[in-house]
């Protein structure tokens, strides 16, 4: 485990001393994603050189190395995760099913409406 994490410092160490992840992953403009986003679901986003991301991988390998960055500062478990889907409705419910999540040591993962995010 520690192995991964000290491979992913030196990988971010390397990336951002060598000037790497600021030649291939900057700048990054919501516009320019939302177009490549676009014209990539058309079929029309442009291959020509394989050797320069467009926008939207840029912010898609940006985001993950900020995610797993985060992740192993947070000291959530990396090793195992628990998926549990969508919580029940009710929040009698819903409690009793958190309470059995909390005695997990493992990442939990849930998924959650945006609508009933907003109604909470």
């Amino acid at each position: 485990m520690w192995l991964f994490a000290l491979n992913g410092l030196v990988y971010l160490v390397y990336g951002i001393a060598s000037g790497h992840f600021r030649r291939k992953l900057l700048p990054i403009s919501p516009r320019a994603v939302l177009h490549d986003v676009g014209e990539a679901l058309r079929g029309r986003l442009a291959h020509d050189d394989l050797s320069v991301y467009n926008a939207a991988q840029r912010a898609a390998y940006l985001a993950l190395i900020i995610a797993l960055a985060v992740m192993v500062l947070s000291g959530l478990a990396t090793h195992a995760f628990y998926y549990v889907g969508f919580l029940p409705r009710k929040p009698g419910e819903r409690q009793r099913r958190l309470d059995e999540l909390a005695r997990f040591a493992d990442t939990i993962i849930c998924y959650e409406s945006p609508h009933r995010l907003v109604a909470t």
